[in-house]
């Protein structure tokens, strides 16, 4: 019998204030949507500024004059440093078959010789990636005995790691400005509701009602608000990937947290503006 009479309040609640019911939902939808849509272009942002990172390597050039010993054992010690993940050792040869590779010119052919160095060629661990990081990992190998250049791409990390908060800054902003609007637009549908039952209210009051049991139904207004904005922008999110990959298939997109993050995100909306309004119009 409560539950009934709970999801009967909830319901008339909402039809009581049926146009700002509405509003509050298509107005709640857009703004997830827009959270959404931010949210997939971020993930996947990060997914491809981890995916350069991993790609960013670091050469250590070395002595034309070290043994092979001496080369293994310089290999070892870089292999043992904080922060290094996997390192490959590559000859002068390999360095001028590379070259060729790359240019489509033999080094040897254009100058009679080959100038190439032999080096290491390192990956970093994803933890160590950060600039600071990689640039004090850089100066240790560059202190190795045998080591005579270290090179890395510096200004591309530092660009990425700007980006990256920059990206962190706009959603957070546009985060806070929609949910405080979404807030507001909740709390101002559940106070109409209230107003509408202010007479029912005072005489659940008067015969005994506790707060709990009045305020309920107004927070399961809110909730399901927030449900419904939150499963509608999924449905149109989900709908513009689909075309999205429709017509250029080789987009891949991440997009299950993003989905369970609209309809989470709707309903602790919806909950925190119907309580904000109950605090203000149920005392």
């Amino acid at each position: 019998m409560k539950l009934w009479y709970l999801l009967r309040e909830t319901f008339s609640n909402l039809t009581k204030a049926r146009f700002s019911s509405l509003l509050s939902i298509v107005t709640m939808a857009i703004s997830l949507l827009m959270i959404g849509v931010f949210a997939v272009v971020a993930l996947n942002g990060w997914q491809l500024v981890q995916h350069i990172k991993n790609k960013i390597e670091m050469e250590a050039f070395i002595e034309d004059t070290l043994t092979p010993n001496q080369i293994y054992e310089l290999k070892q010690k870089i292999s043992k440093m904080e922060g290094v993940m996997a390192v490959a050792f590559i000859s002068k040869e390999e360095a001028r078959e590379q070259f060729q590779r790359q240019f489509g010119e033999d080094v040897f052919t254009i100058l009679g010789e080959n100038p190439l160095p032999c080096s290491f060629r390192l990956r970093v661990q994803p933890l160590f990636q950060k600039p600071r990081r990689v640039k004090i990992l850089a100066q240790k190998i560059q202190a190795l005995p045998g080591v005579t250049e270290v090179v890395y791409r510096y200004e591309l990390l530092i660009l990425i790691e700007k980006y990256l908060k920059i990206a962190l800054g706009i959603a957070l902003l546009l985060g806070l400005i929609v949910g405080v609007g979404a807030i507001l637009l909740i709390a101002n549908t559940i106070q109409l509701s209230i107003y509408s039952k202010r007479d029912a209210i005072e005489i659940m009051k008067l015969v005994g009602a506790t707060p709990s049991f009045i305020r309920r139904p107004f927070l399961l207004a809110g909730a399901f608000q927030g449900l419904v904005a939150g499963g509608v922008a999924t449905g149109i999110l989900n709908l513009l990937l689909f075309v999205i990959r429709y017509f250029v298939p080789e987009i891949q997109f991440f997009i299950q947290q993003v989905f369970l993050l609209l309809i989470v995100t709707g309903i602790m909306l919806g909950i925190i503006g119907s309580r904000l309004a109950i605090r203000r119009y149920l005392k």
